[in-house]
């Protein structure tokens, strides 16, 4: 609008360019007061910690960087770039990067934040909200249930959860607690809770293997995040989607794109097996990506034959769940 005006309009022009310094001193401050953006305290007490006064420097440094490297990996995943393998880079590195920006005091910790100088926003921060994930998530590795934790492992991928194990291996040998206060909340996470949590993760084995199998696209629900295929072989797949195709689909959907159940399609699913102790392994399914076929491409592919569901999977395919 300014742009427009006339050089003449000397009054409309100040006029304008007051209004909109005040629109944006009013967004600056509306940000900054629902503090959208990422801050998180880690706390610790315990053996590395001498009162409230020193922390063990290897200790701090290793710590910090294991919880560095759980939110990298957990924003990977959230945007669909965590591989089987390699390093991270790029785009996700840079959304997950924190900045050492104080002590924090109470025990002893540090005061962690993205980038200060990063522009304000009116609603939380993908890291904010990655954050959020990964403290829920140590809350779940140390009180969930027996039971509801078998149900929970299932969905956490492998890397990821290689290095929430490399969290509480460290805090189990240097007989450390952790205190994390972030969102206005405070978690305390004792030692029977991080034991627990130790416990869990060195009896748990997370294996993956990606496939690729053709077929019939039987059912695919974005908002439940489900999928059910079966293969030019008559073996039924049924599981969940992962967050990149979910992410891609959903943009699909808003430009009037559908995939066509009953089509032909090439799939590449993600094959998580979870196992603990002597308990039953656990197989679950991850849709990857769906490439169109012709309708009369029905040639199984080399993986459409080298390995069946387990009984969970076939069983949810036929009851439609």
């Amino acid at each position: 609008m300014i742009a427009q005006l006339s050089p003449r309009s000397i009054t409309a022009r100040s006029n304008l360019q007051n209004r909109r310094r005040i629109v944006e001193s009013t967004i600056s401050q509306s940000s900054e007061e629902l503090d959208t953006s990422a801050v998180v305290e880690l706390l610790f007490e315990g053996g590395p910690v001498i009162d409230t006064r020193a922390i063990d420097a290897a200790f701090a440094a290793e710590a910090i960087q294991t919880y560095q490297d759980i939110i990298t990996k957990a924003t990977a995943v959230k945007r669909g770039s965590l591989g089987r393998r390699g390093v991270i880079q790029g785009e996700t590195m840079n959304q997950s990067r924190f900045f050492l920006t104080g002590i924090a005091r109470g025990s002893f910790g540090f005061v962690l934040e993205e980038n200060p100088e990063s522009s304000s926003n009116l609603f939380d921060t993908s890291l904010k909200n990655i954050v959020k994930e990964v403290t829920r998530t140590i809350h779940n590795f140390c009180t969930l249930t027996d039971e509801a934790y078998g149900d929970f492992i299932q969905e956490l991928d492998k890397r990821l959860f290689s290095s929430f194990k490399s969290f509480f291996k460290l805090m189990h040998e240097s007989d450390a607690q952790i205190k994390i206060v972030e969102s206005g909340e405070r978690y305390n996470f004792n030692s029977s809770n991080l034991e627990n949590a130790f416990r869990r993760v060195e009896a748990t084995q997370v294996e993956e293997e990606e496939k690729t199998i053709t077929g019939k696209l039987f059912g695919i629900t974005p908002l439940g995040g489900a999928f059910e295929f079966l293969t030019f072989n008559q073996i039924a797949y049924s599981g969940k989607i992962s967050p990149a195709f979910m992410s891609d689909y959903k943009n699909q959907i808003d430009q009037g794109e559908f995939l066509k159940l009953g089509n032909n399609y090439r799939a590449n699913i993600l094959k998580r097996t979870t196992s603990r102790g002597t308990n039953t392994p656990h197989v679950a399914y991850f849709l990857i990506n769906l490439t169109p076929l012709d309708a009369d491409d029905t040639n199984p592919d080399s993986g459409d034959g080298n390995d069946e569901p387990d009984f969970d999977s076939m069983r949810d395919f036929h009851l439609g769940r």
